[in-house]
């Protein structure tokens, strides 16, 4: 082959490479607040978080990142979707080491009481995998998920989006779907629903174990222990909610696992007093905090961070930082627009020297 073919067949690849991975980033599962909020992960300067939650749901209806940022300054972001299967916590982890070196990380386990066969679906994984980058790390993710999940795909569908979405083409692709649409309020669900009260029944629990699916707690035992052997910082958690009694057995045993594994774990349903859960007040459905129940766990599980993993106070570096400010105001915004207006004293002040800048 001559120089001057090698270098037009060279191009031509390029070309080729560069516009099949545009296209394969436009033909995505349909933007959701999900998606949003691992754009905006990605979207962060390196080792500028200083913590990383993962899980689903109850997650981002339970964490206001911004409200942990007013009280103490640090940069907490959620990297949660709906169902998230617990199978994808380690690949998650591995993919936020990569820009987030030195981050410490809460993992939610509420989803420990489903089955993983049976219980997982191809959107759940797609909700995390689609947004990953193509990598050795995305390849294992993609592959623990199926098997876990009992799912006869073709793992190639994962990773080329273009064979499983090509109909998008004729349903309709989206103005958004050429843009990397970021959360503006740093993973915190703020949707229509999350200002609505509903009144919940407050759980009468108790200390009764029952065991979790089997594969289920070799999923949870596995990520401990990758947790352990890789000397990271996490923290388990199960967020508090209006629990039935055969969840609350399947939750104490994941309190057992994490006693036998050596790790740290906290079942806030045992916490509704210390954190102020209000049953009649602090939902919007029966497995999920509002607004207002949301802010309440944040003030208690921030201030437990803090004093955990002492995260620096960056509310005054405002060139590194300002983004956590204008999230901020876009999270009182909101906020106002549905409820009384809050006195925020210094931070209102903060907030306007991160706009003038």
């Amino acid at each position: 082959m001559k120089k001057s073919q090698a270098c037009r067949f060279v191009s031509f690849l390029l070309i080729f490479l560069l516009l099949f991975s545009a296209f394969n980033k436009i033909f995505k599962i349909e933007i959701s607040a999900g998606f949003k909020r691992f754009v905006s992960f990605y979207n962060s300067k390196e080792d500028s978080i200083d913590g990383i939650y993962i899980g689903s749901s109850s997650v981002d209806r339970y964490w206001h990142s911004v409200v942990a940022w007013r009280d103490y300054g640090m940069t907490v972001h959620s990297l949660s979707s709906n169902s998230q299967p617990i199978v994808l916590a380690k690949y998650i982890i591995e993919e936020a080491r990569k820009t987030q070196p030195n981050a410490f990380f809460v993992v939610d386990l509420r989803q420990a009481r489903k089955k993983l066969k049976g219980g997982t679906t191809d959107q759940a994984i797609r909700q995390v995998t689609d947004n990953m980058p193509f990598s050795k790390n995305k390849v294992n993710a993609v592959k623990a998920a199926l098997e876990a999940g009992g799912i006869d795909s073709n793992p190639i569908e994962y990773y080329l989006n273009i064979i499983k979405y090509h109909s998008r083409w004729e349903t309709g692709i989206e103005r958004d779907d050429f843009y990397n649409i970021i959360d503006k309020n740093k993973g915190t669900y703020l949707d229509f629903n999350a200002f609505f009260t509903i009144k919940n029944k407050r759980p009468d629990y108790k200390d009764d174990v029952e065991p979790i699916d089997p594969e289920t707690e070799k999923a949870v035992r596995d990520l401990m222990q990758y947790g352990k052997k890789e000397k990271l910082k996490i923290l388990y958690v199960i967020s508090p909610f209006s629990v039935n009694e055969d969840e609350m057995k399947g939750f104490n045993y994941v309190g057992k696992i994490a006693k036998d594994e050596g790790v740290d774990f906290i079942n806030f349903n045992y916490y509704y007093d210390e954190i102020g859960i209000d049953f009649d007040k602090d939902f919007y459905d029966i497995r999920h905090v509002n607004v207002y129940g949301g802010e309440k766990f944040t003030k208690y599980l921030a201030k437990i961070l803090k004093e955990k993993f002492n995260p620096s106070d960056k509310r005054y570096d405002i060139e590194n930082y300002g983004d956590w400010n204008e999230a901020y105001a876009s999270y009182i915004s909101t906020n106002y627009s549905k409820k009384n207006k809050e006195v925020l004293g210094m931070f209102d002040e903060l907030i306007l020297e991160a706009e003038d800048d």
